[in-house]
């Protein structure tokens, strides 16, 4: 009796893999049926997962236009069509997936959950809901062994591993990555939009570790031009083992920590032992100081001015700290463009500098150069300063700080008569310009004093 049982079993499994394989291959007619024309779809096996109502697919290819989605393996459980609203899919488990297209992206490993794709736009097919990952919404992910690359931005990342959980336009998520990597061939594909005559530099970056969250993970990872302004995102990012190269020169920091909201951003940047892998920036700077960098931004609610404070401390050799206030800021959420970035205007902006040894290097370092001691190098470039600021009011004070440096703050205040659009700045403080015009260079434009 137990074996004819068995035996009904076995036979009714077969009879519903069977039944299940013929609606998966008639579930791959309709959506070969269902695709842009041009656009083509193949693979070399498919079998269904009958416990988990879904599919697995081994050497998968979709072609459509210039975009290409190539993977190893491909198993997507419990589809489930949602018209109008598109579908919802359980989990998602990909192998050797490239993606290829505008941006190209590249993963060993993707495993998505409870993952909600938008209907195709207008007909456009799988790559128009792909190439627009602000669309998507998912429960968590975990990519492998990520990589890609900007298109003509010229700018491209690594990761060993990225999670994200809760994935989705105005949706709080957090995310964390372990070796991540991120280079441009050139600075200004940095820079905002339309921006110009940028340094051609190459810049890199890479971090041992970071996490962060944010009220709208999409629009961290995937921003769009219509995003409502009044959608704000709030988060912070933490990153740790921080090594930037920018041309010739690169440093190492331990830490960041960043913060944001609306009306209010903060960055502190910390480098327990700063070192230049070649001559640092400073050449008579100690290699191996702790340093740390602060900027602090405050926009007060339903006002365009903005006061943004920028701190540089390296105890061993002087603190610098830099106010500027702006006004006609773009509103919150709002593109940052080289456009909207140069209707900005300067109302003011202060520097402040307390030394420490700094001075003091710089003579002996010059001094050494040209054969001198430190006291004649510094009496004879007290002698230069005084000369160059009896033509220049508004530095009235730069000598005597400079003769006595030590328990004192020199502070330089330049305050227009107007507020100067950021657009202005370059063409206003060249020399020529500023011979032209020296008030800009006199009290109460410029001021200077030592407290």
């Amino acid at each position: 009796m137990t074996g004819l049982i068995l035996l009904v079993v076995v036979l009714g499994g077969f009879g519903i893999h069977h039944e299940a394989n013929a609606e998966l291959q008639r579930a791959i007619s309709r959506f070969r049926a269902a695709l842009p024309p041009g656009a083509q779809f193949s693979y070399t096996d498919a079998a269904p997962r009958i416990l988990a109502r879904g599919a697995a697919f081994s050497n998968i290819h979709y072609a459509q236009g210039n975009f290409t989605l190539d993977a190893q393996s491909l198993t997507i459980n419990n589809p489930i069509d949602t018209p109008p609203h598109g579908m919802h899919i359980s989990r998602i488990h990909a192998q050797h997936l490239t993606l290829s297209g505008p941006a190209t992206l590249q993963a060993s490993d993707i495993r998505i959950s409870r993952l909600d794709v938008p209907s195709s736009i207008n007909g456009q097919g799988l790559a128009s809901d792909i190439i627009q990952p602000a669309r998507i919404r998912f429960d968590k992910a975990v990519f492998r062994d990520l990589s890609g690359q900007g298109g003509r931005s010229g700018c491209s990342y690594a990761v060993s591993q990225l999670a994200i959980d809760h994935y989705g336009r105005q949706q709080e998520g957090h995310y964390a990555f372990d070796h991540a990597t991120f280079g441009c061939s050139a600075v200004s594909a940095l820079m905002p939009e339309g921006a110009t005559g940028q340094s051609p530099r190459a810049f890199s970056s890479s971090f041992a570790r970071g996490e962060g969250h944010s009220s709208d993970l999409a629009a961290v990872f995937a921003p769009t031009e219509n995003m409502s302004a009044s959608a704000v995102v709030t988060g912070d990012t933490t990153l740790s083992g921080i090594r930037i190269v920018s041309g010739r020169h690169a440093a190492t920091a331990s830490d960041m920590v960043e913060r944001h909201d609306a009306n209010h951003f903060h960055l502190t940047l910390n480098a327990p032992s700063l070192r230049f892998d070649e001559a640092p920036p400073i050449p008579f700077a100690a290699q191996g100081e702790p340093a740390r960098v602060i900027i602090d931004a405050e926009r007060p609610p339903n006002t365009d001015t903005m006061r943004v404070v920028e701190t540089l401390d390296i105890p061993a050799l002087a603190a610098t700290t830099l106010t500027l206030q702006f006004d006609r800021i773009p509103t919150p959420g709002a593109k940052m463009t080289a456009e909207t970035l140069s209707a900005m205007r300067l109302i003011d902006t202060t520097l402040t500098y307390r030394d420490s040894s700094l001075i003091n290097r710089f003579f002996q370092d010059q001094a050494q150069r040209h054969q001198m001691t430190p006291d004649q190098y510094r009496n004879q470039a007290i002698t230069t300063l005084n000369v160059v600021t009896s033509a220049i009011p508004g530095l009235h004070d730069v000598p005597q700080y400079v003769s006595s440096p030590d328990d004192h703050t020199l502070e330089i205040s330049f305050h227009p008569t107007s507020p100067l659009p950021m657009a202005q700045l370059a063409t206003l403080l060249t020399p020529a310009n500023l011979i032209a015009h020296p008030e800009l260079l006199q009290p109460p434009i410029m001021t200077t004093r030592v407290r």
